[in-house]
């Protein structure tokens, strides 16, 4: 009994968290990273297709956005999408890494 009370709060959690990021979107609604990660929490909720919606709105706001890429790969392929997946697969690869190299201090990686 007590395991079922920890998932319904979870999951409570998690919806709340959805509505705050959804605050973040609505008053900023160009940010793709925002749009990124409320893809990220409905995907944990099994929301795949509005998980889709967001990470594609994510990457219509930033194109090179390889994170983005790879979590709507992931869940094209749990909806079976395979071919639709390897495409944003290989995008993300394109794309690049999504964060920069770090450097010493004299500029050199």
């Amino acid at each position: 009994m007590q395991e079922h009370g920890r998932t319904k709060e979870a999951a409570a959690v998690l919806e709340q968290a959805v509505a705050a990021l959804r605050e973040k979107i609505r008053l900023k609604p160009d940010d793709a990273s925002g749009h990124h990660i409320v893809g990220l929490a409905l995907k944990a909720q099994g929301k795949l297709d509005r998980a889709v919606d967001e990470y594609r709105e994510a990457i219509r706001l930033r194109p090179d956005y390889a994170g983005a890429h790879v979590n709507l790969g992931i869940a094209l392929s749990d909806q079976g999408k395979l071919d639709r997946a390897v495409d944003e697969y290989r995008e993300a690869i394109r794309s690049g890494p999504t964060t920069p190299r770090p450097t010493t201090t004299s500029g050199t990686p």
